[in-house]
């Protein structure tokens, strides 16, 4: 009997063990919870609930446009859909490098236009950047005439589609038929308005319009094709 008994509380104890083991093997295969972190996109930035996360996160953006235009969202080679405004998306991505990551808006000018910042995956992310200065005063027309062109319209129309000009505007020589800032078709803007908004930016009329850093030579190619397909 003894024995018998004996066998019986090793067996028990045993059972004990591997239930222990089971257990432990159990908790180890467990995965944390993914941070959720919520991403307002507007014209024309980002404004992210949180910009920071341990190494080794896993963590689910929730995208919403509440622009007026389409975006989308990009961080570590993963891309939201284009977002039409009020839509949402959601991005599960997982960092398991220290360091600073990028993100931005993928659509053509919005990047230059300010929708890109840093993330930081243990370690702090950086304050936004200012806002960009003015671009250079724009050149008087020779002789007051508003019709001599500065640029070259053709090269232009390649510099008005790099900018991302045709997700706002409407232009049929560009092939654009953006309607959140004024038809330029209708509105038929001199070179110096051009010049001007571009290079400075703009908040008339509720509507904002980002300041683009381009050359002298680039804003003057960019109004001359703007002029000559408005007239």
């Amino acid at each position: 009997m003894r024995r018998g008994l004996s066998l019986v509380g090793v067996g028990v104890v045993a059972g004990g063990i591997a239930a222990v083991l089971f257990a432990t093997a159990g908790g180890a295969g467990t995965t944390a919870a993914p941070v959720k972190i919520k991403v307002a996109a507007s014209e024309f930035k980002f404004v992210l609930s949180s910009k920071k996360v341990a190494a080794g996160s896993t963590v689910e953006f929730t995208v919403v446009n509440k622009g007026k235009i389409p975006h989308d969202f990009k961080i570590s080679g993963k891309k939201t859909k284009t977002l039409k405004p009020g839509q949402t998306a959601t991005l599960k991505v997982t960092f398991p490098k220290k360091g600073l990551v990028s993100f931005i808006c993928t659509l053509p000018g919005h990047e230059q236009g300010g929708m890109k910042g840093k993330f930081g995956v243990g370690v702090a992310a950086p304050a936004p950047a200012p806002a960009p200065a003015p671009g250079p005063t724009p050149v008087p027309t020779p002789a007051g005439d508003p019709s001599v062109l500065l640029g070259d319209p053709v090269a232009g129309k390649s510099v008005y589609a790099t900018s991302g000009c045709g997700n706002c505007h409407t232009l049929a020589a560009a092939g654009s038929n953006g309607s959140y800032g004024p038809n330029l078709d209708t509105a038929k803007p001199s070179q110096a308005k051009v010049r001007a908004f571009v290079s400075g930016g703009s908040t008339s009329g509720g509507i904002s319009m980002p300041s683009f850093n381009l050359s002298q030579e680039q804003l003057n190619n960019i109004a001359s094709f703007v002029y000559v397909s408005t007239r």
